[in-house]
């Protein structure tokens, strides 16, 4: 049947099957799981791609890019130092603080020192209030 003996299921000398029918849709399955294991590679290294570009391009926004601009800066303080260094958490920040001109670095700085510090000033309020409802309990 098919044309073929039971001897020329296994090839003399090697350990690989031929297959065991000419019919070219009898491996189909297997087809199928390599393309599938293919399309899921073509996948995995397109992310791997991007997670590199992202890599690289977080280097051109660094922590220290950004703490290495601010602290050459002119007359900079400790308090504005503290806070930009904050803000760098943040990438978007980074981006934005590299990306401005200069004479706007002032004017981004200045705006996240009152930031800080209403923030600051909103928390001591909290903790005045609760230390008096404490002292009136």
């Amino acid at each position: 049947m098919g044309g073929r003996d039971e001897s020329d299921v296994y090839r003399s000398g090697t350990k690989r099957k031929k297959p065991a029918s000419d019919n070219p849709r009898a491996g189909k399955k297997s087809g199928d799981a390599t393309a599938a294991a293919l399309e899921k590679l073509v996948e995995l290294s397109a992310g791997r791609s991007k997670i590199v570009e992202q890599y690289d391009s977080e280097e051109n926004y660094s922590y220290k890019l950004c703490m290495d601009k601010l602290t050459v800066m002119p007359g900079i303080t400790a308090e504005e130092i503290f806070v930009g260094g904050q803000a760098f958490k943040q990438r978007d920040e980074r981006m934005f603080f590299l990306s401005i001109p200069p004479m706007a670095v002032l004017f981004w700085l200045e705006e996240r020192v009152s930031e800080f510090r209403q923030d600051n000033n909103d928390s001591r309020a909290r903790i005045n209030r609760l230390a008096d409802s404490a002292l009136r309990s």
